[in-house]
Order: C-alpha cells, then sequence, then structure tokens
C-alpha cells in the first residue's frame, strides 16, 4: 500500500519472505485491465452504430468523457502508452494500433476480459458478504 514493493512489505511476516518483486505480474493485470477498459469504451460506441472502420480511426478525444474513459486512460499511462486526445482510441497492450482487420479479433479478446472482471467481481462480493455481511 506504501508502494514499498513485496519484498519489502513481506519482510518479517507470518506467511514468509518473498524473494522476488511482483513487477511482471502487475503489469499482467494492468495490460487486462486496459482491455477491459476498452471494451467498456468502445462497446457502447458500436451499440450506437459506430462503424468497424470508424472505430479503427478513432482517436481518445474522439470517445464521450465518462468514468470509463478517464480509467482507460490511466491504465494507458501506467502502461506508458499514450493517453492524448490524439492518441488512437483502440490500441493492444504493447500501445500499436489496431487496424480495422484486426479490430472484431481484438474487440471479442476486452469483452472476454471485462466479463472475467465481472465474475471476479461478483465473487469477491459475495465472500465479503459471507464472511463479513458487507
Amino acid at each position: 500500500a506504501a508502494r514499498a514493493g513485496f519484498v519489502s512489505s513481506m519482510a518479517g511476516s507470518e506467511v514468509g519472505e518473498a524473494v522476488s518483486e511482483l513487477h511482471d505480474l502487475r503489469r499482467t493485470f494492468t495490460e487486462r485491465a486496459l482491455m477491459a477498459g476498452t471494451d467498456l469504451v468502445v462497446r457502447p460506441l458500436m451499440r450506437e452504430g459506430a462503424t468497424p472502420e470508424q472505430v479503427a480511426a478513432m482517436t481518445l478525444g474522439d470517445a464521450p468523457p465518462s468514468g470509463d474513459l478517464r480509467r482507460l486512460r490511466a491504465r494507458r499511462r501506467e502502461l506508458g502508452i499514450p493517453d492524448g486526445d490524439d492518441a488512437p482510441l483502440v490500441v493492444d497492450p504493447t500501445g500499436a494500433t489496431v487496424g480495422v482487420d484486426a479490430l472484431p479479433l481484438h474487440l471479442r479478446k476486452a469483452r472476454s476480459y471485462q466479463v472475467g472482471v465481472d465474475a471476479n467481481t461478483s465473487i469477491c462480493r459475495g465472500q465479503l458478504a459471507a464472511r463479513y455481511g458487507v
């Protein structure tokens, strides 16, 4: 929580000593959050009639302002991917623009990550309710 790192945070704890940091794991989860966030921003555009060609050509500045868009920009910053208004809306976790030909598969993957997030959220809420009455 204090950004001390996993090894420092676990030093002397009852669960034992940590031998390595979690940077790679953290990056993997941030990349998945980027994909899930892409789904949350792009799916409404597609529902409203945007074509794949239009979505592939859009920038972040073209997307309507929302909490989901703010979170998507934050994930991109964490990964070192441009997050300004002129940056492409749909990119892969490396920051490469996703073209119209690759867009359908990319959006299916993004949707599957969002479904996973929703499922995990539901499980965690159920466990919290059962354990703590929250």
